[in-house]
């Protein structure tokens, strides 16, 4: 059976994960009817289902039943979200000009529907995909096996934000340690992120991880969900002032709802698993991507 490699960034060690060898506390709430709704790890069930990219690609996902389970644990990025379907049936239009020969690295993961499309279309010279939390990378690692990559294909690594911002209290002091020998692990022409900015406090830490690990030469993709808290404030204050210039801004109506943009029909259809009331608000909504550069190389923070 391949292999799939995780990251625990903030140890700084590889773990080997295979089916053999480790069993996920999420994947094994599959196949348990008796799941404690109290288990303090947030083991919930989780339902498998397709979704259509585009005319040549549909992957097998798993989503939680519900993005809220938890309280000491963040199980949001154990569902689906618009923003990142969005930004994946972009990327499946786009390939070529985007990833081929790239090294993309997505931030705040989730799902990592971005991330599988990137290793399925099989172009990107690595692909890797980051989160903070392990059950998160956990789940999408099941997601990649039931998907049939291969080992290498996709890199996930545990990355705390936080870890690049350099805090006026000095906390950080350890984690930017440990973090600077290998910084070169996650340095990527291509940033990718989907609806992961919900809090003002959530901006300058994302805004300094981009600027952190984003080649000079690089674009960030954001696909943002623009009625959350700080999502503002993200495009048109912090990122010009840290040296990024918007060159394209997309919405996302057309890869949700259908439209000109949509490369096949099938792929603009609301899965039954959204269709409901209490998980339709994840899929609709105003979304769109911002495409960020550095305004010149010489802008990047040294």
């Amino acid at each position: 059976m391949a292999l799939y490699r995780l990251y625990c960034m903030w140890l700084l060690i590889p773990l080997i994960v295979s089916g053999d060898e480790f069993e996920s506390p999420l994947k094994s709430a599959v196949n348990d009817a008796d799941v404690d709704a109290d288990d303090e790890q947030c083991s919930v069930g989780l339902q498998e289902f397709s979704l259509a990219i585009d005319g040549d690609l549909t992957l097998q996902l798993l989503q939680a039943s519900s993005a809220f389970q938890g309280v000491e644990h963040d199980v949001t990025g154990t569902v689906v979200w618009g923003a990142s379907v969005c930004l994946a049936r972009f990327l499946a239009k786009k390939t070529g000009s985007i990833l081929r020969n790239k090294i993309s690295l997505e931030l705040g993961c989730g799902c990592g529907l971005p991330s599988l499309v990137a290793s399925k279309k099989g172009v990107s010279k690595r692909v890797i995909a980051t989160d903070l939390e392990p059950a998160t990378l956990e789940q999408l690692d099941s997601v990649a096996k039931l998907n049939g990559l291969q080992e290498d294909l996709l890199e996930l690594f545990q990355l705390d934000w936080k870890d690049s911002y350099d805090s006026s209290d000095g906390n950080n002091d350890v984690g930017l340690r440990m973090l600077e020998d290998d910084e070169k692990l996650l340095q990527a022409d291509v940033i990718l992120a989907s609806d992961v900015i919900y809090h003002n406090s959530m901006v300058d830490p994302f805004v300094q991880t981009i600027d952190k690990y984003l080649d000079s030469t690089g674009r960030a993709f954001l696909a943002l969900r623009n009625t959350r808290q700080g999502v503002a404030t993200l495009w048109q204050k912090a990122m010009p002032e840290k040296g990024f210039e918007l060159v394209e801004s997309v919405s996302c109506d057309a890869y949700l709802a259908g439209g000109s943009e949509a490369s096949d029909a099938e792929a603009t259809t609301v899965p039954r698993e959204f269709q409901n009331e209490a998980n339709r608000h994840r899929w609709h909504g105003d979304h769109t991507i911002y495409v960020f550069q550095w305004k010149t190389s010489g802008d990047r923070a040294a």
